[in-house]
């Protein structure tokens, strides 16, 4: 027991304050907004570290389909979305009565150059939508180290994460889901996130965890971890968050600096653990991005 408190004091050694952050600064209050949880808009509810209780609720997967095709669907849905222009449908109009004695022109003067605008359109938004397919395979694919049990971390591909997950994500590494701050590895448990690929935005933004899960330090400090978090449902605004979480039969508030956005980066931060919020087509970016 004593030699695993100075391993364990060893390793708190290692870990930097952030010097310029401190609890008090972004601790928040229960306020108005807060008063909504349960209600229409805020229904959701999420247990940290208990898969069996999140499969219950049928949460959406992790897995993102961003292309608008299937090869079963390509030809009749790219035609329909060519004739939606009116430059199209009107040209369509002009070629079909090139087939009656009335037009002073043939046919085929009218309805060649229509096919070839109309097929070349379709081959670039085919390759397109190839490129998008290839792109969200390989993001499906990333990899993430996740909790399993028993304070061991493995690492799974971000299409098989689930709500309620407890994930470490490393310095340069995307977030795989809305994540919950649970702490980091400074002591004040903040981090350095850029949010670029959400909003243009290049400078860093501050996330701070609460301070009751700021001691979760080490991946066997999550065997016995039990949270129950409650909050809004998935929406498109990237800047706010309203819920609480439930630990050690105490509630907390939880606002936007507890939230870590999919796709946004880690920087300037060894390391991060987060509970898994909102998945695949339901995290906050996604309406905003598609």
């Amino acid at each position: 027991m004593v030699e695993t408190r100075e391993m364990k004091a060893g390793k708190r050694k290692k870990l930097r304050f952030s010097k310029i952050y401190s609890f008090a600064c972004g601790r928040a209050s229960f306020e108005e907004d807060h008063s909504r949880i349960g209600g229409p808009g805020f229904s959701r509810v999420v247990y940290c570290n208990e898969p069996f209780e999140n499969a219950i609720r049928r949460y959406a997967g992790n897995h993102v389909r961003s292309t608008k095709y299937t090869v079963l669907s390509f030809l009749p849905k790219a035609l329909f979305e060519q004739f939606r222009r009116v430059a199209n449908f009107y040209f369509l109009v002009i070629g079909t009565l090139a087939f009656t004695p009335l037009a002073p022109y043939t046919a085929v003067s009218a309805i060649i150059p229509l096919i070839v605008v109309i097929g070349a359109t379709m081959v670039k938004e085919g390759v397109e939508d190839w490129r998008r397919k290839q792109q969200d395979i390989e993001v499906n694919n990333r990899k993430v180290k996740v909790h399993r049990s028993d304070g061991v971390f493995e690492h799974i591909e971000w299409k098989n994460l689930r709500v309620g997950d407890i994930v470490k994500v490393e310095k340069n590494e995307f977030f795989p889901a809305d994540l919950l701050l649970l702490s980091s590895s400074y002591e004040d448990a903040i981090c350095y996130v850029e949010t670029m690929n959400l909003d243009g935005e290049t400078n860093l933004k501050l996330k701070q965890a609460l301070e009751v899960t700021s001691f979760l330090h080490d991946d066997s400090d999550f065997r016995d971890f039990k949270a129950l978090v409650k909050c809004e449902d998935p929406n498109a605004n990237l800047y706010s968050f309203v819920g609480s979480m439930e630990f050690e039969e105490q509630r907390h508030p939880l606002t936007p600096k507890q939230l870590l956005l999919r796709d946004s980066k880690l920087r300037n931060t060894d390391y991060i653990y987060g509970a898994v919020i909102f998945t695949g087509p339901r995290y906050k970016g996604y309406s905003e991005l598609y």
